[in-house]
């Protein structure tokens, strides 16, 4: 049947880049977050609850964040010519949740925490790695954005 062993070989080669996979995956998934994190990006899924306009969805959605004191640029991924959104910040809840269950899978970190984040347009509600929930709020509020209430994360 496979006399030369090129069709078993075309044959085995998506198990095995399934198996290599599912073993680096995570561990370059995090890489690339840390080096995005370096850079002052990072990878989120995003929503509007509220649904306000045609900027953001009221469903979860991926996208390349660039957080700044009082400002997030959020960009599609894969959609690098086009521009980003940008978001005044005025107000970062001090107070994180754990996704809800239908939620849990739209996200792209399987370790989530929800930061909800007040804007002149409305709330969003940024979905983020446990360990760059800090690190995000620091950035959009400011060392003191977070530091009023204890216990907060």
């Amino acid at each position: 049947m496979f006399e030369d062993g090129g069709e078993a070989l075309a044959l085995l080669i998506p198990a095995i880049g399934a198996g290599v996979g599912g073993l680096f995956g995570r561990r370059l998934h995090h890489q690339r977050l840390r080096r995005r994190m370096r850079e002052g990006r990072t990878e989120l899924s995003a929503r509007a609850p509220d649904g306000w306009g045609p900027s953001l969805s009221r469903n979860w959605r991926i996208y390349v964040a660039t957080p700044r004191q009082g400002e997030l640029v959020l960009h599609r991924r894969f959609q690098r010519g086009r521009a980003g959104h940008a978001v005044s910040v005025l107000d970062v809840d001090p107070r994180t949740r754990r996704p809800r269950v239908r939620e849990a899978w739209r996200m792209q970190a399987a370790r989530s925490r929800v930061l909800t984040v007040r804007t002149t347009e409305g709330r969003i509600e940024l979905a983020v790695p446990e360990y760059q929930v800090a690190w995000l709020r620091d950035r959009l509020a400011g060392p003191a954005g977070h530091a009023a209430v204890p216990g907060a994360q």
